[in-house]
């Protein structure tokens, strides 16, 4: 059964104020965001999903990172797809993050974009016609999970994630495993783990 309330709850971001995060929900746009990576709770994982659109070939690269509380990369997911528009090769990327979550055994999962759009269209908001049916697609598949949140956080936040899309187009290859992961990404991971880390003693 869906389950997507209190979702920011299991986020440490200052920030973003405790909330109902429900499907039903349309008051997204007026939170700010964090400028870093924000870790989750311990007892939550977050997965970040990005898209990089290539306009020449229509296609777009969508990558997704799961992350645990102490910034450790669990999972990674990235592939490239064929797409005729930016916003929907992200909207592709939120809806691979959910199927990324769903091969896991992990009990509650927060979904994080920095396209406001696509975040708002899943909880509820203002709807987008080009992207209504990923958007069902997301949320039918996200009620197979015990918690699932939709978070939207800046680029900034959203930084490794946006980073493995951009490699992943570069290569034409996905990557699967976290030990497959090039330096790239890996250097990224490090200080967005210890920028988070140095800030969780506000809140």
């Amino acid at each position: 059964m869906l389950t997507i309330t209190r979702a920011n709850t299991l986020c440490n971001n200052p920030t973003i104020n405790e909330h109902e995060v429900r499907v039903s929900s349309r008051n997204t746009s007026s939170h700010q965001s964090p400028k870093a990576w924000r870790r989750p709770r311990a007892d939550a994982v977050k997965i970040n999903c990005d898209a990089t659109f290539n306009s020449d070939l229509q296609t777009a690269t969508l990558a997704s990172i799961a992350r645990d509380s102490s910034g450790a990369i669990l999972a990674v997911s990235s592939r490239v797809s064929p797409t005729s528009s930016p916003l929907i090769a992200e909207a592709l990327a939120v809806r691979e993050g959910v199927l990324l979550a769903s091969a896991t055994p992990w009990p509650k999962i927060l979904i994080e974009s920095d396209n406001q759009q696509v975040i708002e269209a899943i909880r509820g908001g203002t709807q987008q016609w080009v992207i209504n049916q990923i958007v069902r697609d997301t949320i039918t598949s996200s009620r197979f999970l015990p918690f699932c949140g939709f978070l939207w956080t800046n680029k900034e936040g959203n930084n490794l994630a946006h980073m493995l899309a951009q490699l992943t187009m570069a290569s034409g290859s996905p990557f699967r495993l976290v030990n497959s992961l090039p330096p790239a990404v890996l250097e990224i991971a490090a200080p967005d783990a210890n920028q988070s880390s140095e800030s969780r003693g506000v809140f």
